[in-house]
């Protein structure tokens, strides 16, 4: 404690030039040693091998059995009847119409609804009707359940994916299991209309609100209850021929499902091929594929809303090609089974999935890399950041602590306030455009939309730039230490759900915020030379996304925030606009 304390110890003087000294190389070498132990992990020799840690799964002992896969094409080809019939949106009492036939009596349709994130206007795309039917259990009181999921796609989603023949193997499969008695837990047969149905369907089964609520993101609640639900299974063919199944289970914000589960779809999927891929041993390419879906905090499927809420969750997707047929494509007997040994084996679950890992990042479906592993090369890419904020900390003996704290508070209260903003347009500015031109309905479009965001973020600079400009130094040098210790902070806390945002930040920072700091050069050559760098870094993301792919992305994880609770475009409003803009000028100036 004494150097943390006394900064005029001689141990502390030792030190602070030590790190003065040497501290730009001993930063350099842990970050690139971090990236360099990271690449490593996607070695075999290096990372783990899948395995199941909770017995009572038993998947081993599950016999696969189904034969209904002509039951199945059946329903499919009735399903693209009435497809055609009603020119792709058939209606949900066609759907719940099915379930009558199968004798599944207890159903309910749930009606959900999106408005304009700015005018809060209704919108047709955005309006859908769910339906689900539930089997209760018969070996059991029903005071648990399992999901069935097979999203439907209707032709104004705008999306290649139907799911037509998902729709019917679900059918068939729903048909089966009504026969069986081996059923200690509900199972929940639901065909969410698009990936929103599912978000509406979990909140109105989880969530205790009125029917209705003023938010921007509508839906009925839901009253026939199943029981606690343990799992939920969601699936989806990209068309009648398959090629090839796929397991995704990348959720919300990054989060992930208890491994057990990914392992247990993973299994019965290579079992059923009646052979083991010969999968490489070191694969850094697919690591990368796997951290890149991680890092954007979108889900890869309908499943991750259902991870929101604590439920596990995977999807099984059916994939396409031209030439399918000519390539053994996968029956839909074999899906059957698949889809039949997972529900066999989760219904065997006498607890919530639990014991085995929820932090990990794959690199083969049978190998994985688990936290205890991961973690500390991204502290090694992260310490730069850490030790210049110390280095600065010891050596500053004058540094204005309380001013230089109630600064970044006031960038962060100006960034807060700026959010809010953009929640509240349609009553801030569109009444103003409207006083304008009377009488002509004013819409804020995307281009716009992303437009009003890069001046919010601009005023942002200005103001930072205000509250650094002609202050004293220790000022702008206590701000510098309080940002680099935040930024170091919150990555630190990131990386613990997602942990290649944080690689990917990580590396891009980590050399922004502290290399250049410690290279010895009068203060108008550093300031030049970050201004170029960071010139340099703004153009490159501009060359790669252009124009169009900024206002995408804008306007994507604007929406994500609002509707699926995607933080990532709350992280770059608030860790870029004050944090990182914070960091860079407090070293320029």
């Amino acid at each position: 404690m004494g150097i943390l304390t006394n900064p005029n110890t001689d141990d502390t003087n030792r030190l602070v030039k030590l790190l003065q000294g040497k501290g730009g190389a001993f930063g350099l070498i842990c970050y690139l040693a971090g990236i360099a132990w990271l690449i490593f992990l996607a070695n075999a020799d290096y990372n783990l091998g899948t395995y199941f840690s909770e017995n009572a799964l038993l998947p081993g002992l599950v016999v696969e059995n189904f034969d209904g896969a002509y039951y199945a094409e059946e329903f499919t080809k009735e399903l693209f009847t009435l497809d055609a019939k009603y020119d792709g949106k058939i209606p949900p009492q066609e759907f719940e119409a099915f379930f009558h036939r199968l004798g599944l009596v207890e159903t309910e349709l749930q009606n959900y609804t999106i408005s304009d994130l700015i005018s809060k206007k209704k919108q047709d795309e955005g309006t859908g009707t769910n339906v689900f039917a539930v089997l209760r259990a018969k070996r059991a009181a029903g005071t648990e359940s399992i999901v069935f999921n097979a999203p439907y796609f209707p032709k104004n989603r705008q999306s290649t994916r139907r799911n037509l023949a998902g729709i019917g193997i679900m059918f068939a499969l729903a048909d089966y299991f009504r026969h069986q008695v081996y059923w200690a837990k509900d199972i929940v047969f639901l065909i969410s209309e698009a990936h929103l149905g599912s978000l509406a369907w979990v909140k109105g089964h989880q969530e205790i609100t009125d029917d209705w609520s003023s938010s921007v993101f509508r839906f009925d609640n839901v009253h026939t209850k199943a029981g606690n639900i343990q799992a939920a299974v969601n699936f989806i063919m990209e068309g009648t021929d398959v090629c090839s199944l796929q397991s995704k289970f990348h959720g919300i914000n990054g989060q992930l499902p208890n491994l057990d589960l990914v392992n247990l779809l993973n299994k019965f999927i290579v079992l059923d091929h009646e052979k083991r891929p010969d999968w490489p041993e070191v694969d850094v390419k697919k690591l990368f594929s796997f951290m890149q879906m991680q890092s954007t905090g979108t889900p890869s499927g309908s499943h991750g809303f259902f991870l929101k809420y604590g439920i596990e969750s995977v999807t099984l997707l059916g994939k396409t090609s031209k030439n399918c047929r000519a390539r053994n494509p996968v029956s839909y007997s074999d899906i059957g089974r698949i889809l039949e040994a997972t529900f066999r084996s989760l219904n065997n679950l006498l607890e919530r999935l639990h014991q085995s890992f929820f932090f990990y990042l794959k690199t083969t479906p049978n190998r994985f890399i688990s936290i205890g592993l991961y973690f500390p090369p991204i502290a090694l890419i992260l310490f730069p950041i850490a030790l210049k904020a110390a280095t600065i900390w010891l050596s500053k003996q004058g540094l204005n602590t309380t001013r230089g704290l109630f600064t970044l508070m006031g960038l962060h209260a100006y960034a807060i306030f700026l959010r809010w903003v953009l929640n509240n347009l349609n009553w801030i500015l569109l009444p103003f455009l409207s006083a304008i031109s009377p009488g002509v309905e004013i819409e804020i479009k995307s281009n716009v939309f992303a437009c009003i965001c890069g001046g919010l973020l601009m005023s942002i600079l200005t103001f930072s730039l205000f509250l650094h400009w002609n202050v004293e130094k220790e000022i702008r040098e206590a701000i510098y230490c309080f940002c680099l210790l935040e930024l170091a902070t919150g990555l630190y806390c990131l990386a613990l759900f997602n942990p290649s945002l944080v690689v990917f930040i990580g590396v891009i920072v980590s050399p922004l915020v502290t290399f250049l700091f410690f290279v010895d050069m009068p203060e108008k050559q550093r300031y030049w030379a970050k201004a170029l760098l960071l010139s340099i870094f703004v153009g490159v993301a501009y060359d790669w996304l252009g124009l169009d792919g900024l206002i995408y992305f804008v306007n994507k994880y604007y929406y994500e925030s609002e509707v699926y609770g995607n933080f990532l475009f709350e992280l770059g409003w608030i860790g870029g606009g004050v944090l990182i803009l914070g960091v860079m000028i407090g070293g320029l100036i």
